[in-house]
C-alpha cells in the first residue's frame, strides 16, 4: 500500500510554515487530509478523507504548542487510526519563538 509522502509528513507533524511579521509569527501547520490505505480501512468501507479534527492551542514564554485529534463522531474511523502504525489520531508540533533567533518548530 502506497501513501503520497506530504501526506504521510503531515501524520508526524512535519508539515508545516513559520512566517515573521514585525509583532507576531505566523505559524501554519498542515493536518492529515486522508486516511492511510490499511486493510482495516478496506474492511471497513472507511471513506478517504480525515473526519474533523479537534484542536488545541497553547502560548506561553515564547512557545507554542498545537496539537489535534481526530473527533469521535465516526468510531471506525478512530479504531482504523488505532490499529495502524501509520495513522497519526493525534498530531502536534512545539515551536520555539526567541527574539534572538529564528523561529522553530519540532
Amino acid at each position: 500500500m502506497h501513501e503520497d509522502k506530504t501526506e504521510r509528513d503531515r501524520r508526524y507533524g512535519t508539515v508545516y510554515t513559520v512566517a515573521e511579521y514585525a509583532n507576531a509569527y505566523l505559524v501554519r501547520l498542515e493536518m492529515p487530509r486522508k486516511l492511510p490505505p490499511s486493510s482495516l480501512k478496506r474492511l471497513w468501507n472507511l471513506p478517504d478523507e480525515m473526519p474533523d479534527y479537534d484542536y488545541n492551542i497553547i502560548l506561553g514564554d515564547n512557545v507554542i504548542a498545537i496539537s489535534a485529534s481526530v473527533r469521535g463522531e465516526n468510531p471506525s474511523s478512530s479504531r482504523a487510526c488505532a490499529a495502524s502504525a501509520s495513522c497519526a489520531i493525534s498530531c502536534s508540533a512545539t515551536c520555539l519563538a526567541s527574539p534572538r533567533s529564528s523561529p522553530r518548530c519540532t
